[in-house]
């Protein structure tokens, strides 16, 4: 019987997230995104069965089901295969059992969907020994991920969930290239807590609805991506000579640009996190992801992180244990 398992971390961004998403960045002639991996992960477990068929098991969806084949899977309407479905349609397997795991926070805006795309996609490589190179894999899991769903998927977190630690990645005009320095990255993170809001974010409307502005040639959608850009742009500096009051200063300002560019980014809780963090000695908050919910990364001088942390916990928001994490 073969048996293949593979682990692939989420990622919390710094700076530079929607630019990923063609073809933002070509209105700009450029951008970059940083990510930090990080060890709240998502894993896959494949083995064969001598059965012929496909079982599903999803333990954090207390979800388990047998397929006769991969076309009966796919005509299943149940919601916890929606991830899944696509990949089933690209491998077609057969006999095999298929295993799911995830420690992110569903719609956390940690790039939990993304990690387990790039986990299937390592897992599937590997059973079926195909060889695909980093971006091949990339690519792919770019594609499936916008059959999911159902607009333009971007690339910035399958970079990390492949590489974990610092990624550096840098959108030219005709390529894409990324860089994981192994750099000392314990001042930085002893500095970032991660807090999850409690309600999940929805990242592939958010996005869309930016990237149709952004092509209407809308010029507050516009303006508002240019100052991102330029945030990143210091970030991927920043990040190798970290100082706090200068992250802080580029949070705050990818904040009020993000303000900008959507309605939807903050809500009441995020607001209440914000205040409550500021008000116990923290620099600035950076919401994850699209933002609307999900998870928040707060920034705070070594000495009060605790007690920043201790108060939101005190709140009901949940402070998430994590590490940074390099695969390779």
């Amino acid at each position: 019987m073969k048996k293949v398992s593979y682990q692939s971390p989420t990622r919390i961004d710094l700076a530079g997230g929607t630019l990923d998403c063609w073809p933002l960045y070509c209105l700009f002639g450029g951008a970059k995104t940083i990510n930090l991996g990080i060890d709240v992960k998502t894993e896959v477990h494949l083995s064969s069965n001598d059965q012929e068929k496909i079982l599903v098991i999803c333990p954090d969806l207390k979800y388990q089901k047998s397929f006769n084949s991969w076309l009966d899977l796919l005509g299943c309407p149940d919601n916890e295969l929606t991830l899944l479905k696509p990949h089933i349609s690209y491998w077609k397997p057969d006999g095999v059992t298929i295993e799911l795991h995830s420690e992110s926070p569903i719609g956390g805006g940690l790039g939990g969907s993304s990690s387990l795309c790039i986990s299937l996609i390592k897992a599937f490589t590997d059973f079926y020994d195909k060889n695909l190179s980093d971006w091949e894999m990339v690519s792919l899991a770019r594609d499936l991920e916008t059959q999911i769903l159902g607009k333009p998927a971007g690339t910035q977190d399958y970079i990390p969930a492949l590489k974990g630690g610092l990624c550096l990645i840098d959108y030219k005009m005709g390529s894409v290239e990324w860089e994981s320095p192994t750099i000392d990255m314990s001042p930085l993170e002893s500095c970032l807590s991660l807090v999850y809001t409690g309600q999940p974010h929805h990242s592939g409307l958010n996005n869309w609805e930016i990237i149709k502005g952004a092509l209407e040639g809308d010029e507050k959608v516009l303006g508002a991506l240019n100052q991102i850009n330029q945030v990143a742009e210091q970030m991927s500096s920043l990040v190798k000579n970290f100082d706090i009051e200068e992250m802080g200063r580029l949070f705050t300002n990818e904040f009020s640009a993000r303000m900008e560019l959507s309605t939807s980014y903050i809500n009441e809780r995020i607001l209440k996190l914000k205040e409550l963090a500021l008000d116990s000695g923290a620099k600035a908050i950076k919401v994850c992801g699209a933002g609307g919910g999900g998870c928040v990364l707060v920034l705070s001088p070594p000495e009060v992180k605790k007690k920043v942390e201790g108060h939101l916990s005190e709140a009901d928001f949940s402070v998430l244990d994590y590490k940074i994490w390099r695969l390779h």
